[in-house]
């Protein structure tokens, strides 16, 4: 059986770019959720472009396919969590994850989950299992 996963921003975002690449793929996952953290920053992309007809694409795609989603809460244990894992990410010179990024960590953490990402790098450097669902099968 296929471990819980989090969806990461990015991965919603080529959902919108190539919706039966990533709605396949999520369909042959089990357990799917993402969080609060990764709701808000994709809808800076709902509402920051200058076109209208880009930002009714993504509020479609928002409302169809990520607002149906459970989302998990970010709390306040997390911030703590996502300071301690960006700083030490980034004094070891791993990666230097966003702090969107480490509240994410945090709650996938917090959560048992594997976040499904294509920024792999960042997340791994911050002890989070991933998978990338347009290179590889899920674990």
């Amino acid at each position: 059986m296929n471990d819980p996963l989090f969806i990461d921003t990015d991965v919603w975002v080529e959902g919108e770019r190539q919706p039966a690449v990533i709605a396949n793929w999520l369909a042959d996952q089990g357990d799917v959720a993402t969080c609060d953290t990764v709701r808000a920053e994709f809808l800076i992309g709902v509402h920051a472009p200058m076109r209208p007809a880009t930002r009714e694409k993504a509020r479609r795609y928002f409302e169809e396919v990520i607002a149906c989603t459970p989302s998990l809460p970010v709390d306040r244990a997390d911030f703590d969590q996502a300071g301690r894992l960006i700083g030490d990410a980034i004094r070891n010179g791993q990666a230097r994850p966003t702090l969107g990024d480490g509240l994410i960590a945090a709650c996938a953490l917090r959560n048992s989950r594997t976040v499904a990402t294509k920024n792999e790098k960042d997340f791994q450097a911050m002890g989070v299992p991933t998978v990338n669902p347009l290179t590889a099968p899920a674990p």
